[in-house]
């Protein structure tokens, strides 16, 4: 049996199906309900809410990564990588 990692993140400004979108397309991934499995890893929404800020609504979701230590690193940095933003 292959050891595991996992990550609980907190993601604000995006949506979880944006989110589900980039494990689905870009991981070769598999809903199945409120998680998605790919080969070696598995994601799971934990939670999605809506923040706000003056006049201003924030999605918030919370989801956990869990994936084979081997795979983890990599999968991590392409997930983070991809959802990279910036602002003034």
């Amino acid at each position: 049996m292959a050891m595991r990692k996992s990550i609980t993140l907190e993601k604000r400004g995006i949506q979880g199906q944006e989110i589900a979108d980039w494990f689905l397309d870009r991981a070769d991934g598999k809903r199945e309900g409120k998680r998605i499995t790919g080969p070696g890893w598995m994601v799971e929404f934990l939670e999605e809410r809506q923040e706000i800020l003056g006049p201003m609504h924030f999605p918030v979701v919370v989801f956990r990564i869990e994936a084979e230590h081997d795979l983890f690193p990599d999968l991590l940095h392409r997930f983070r990588l991809y959802f990279l933003r910036g602002g003034a």
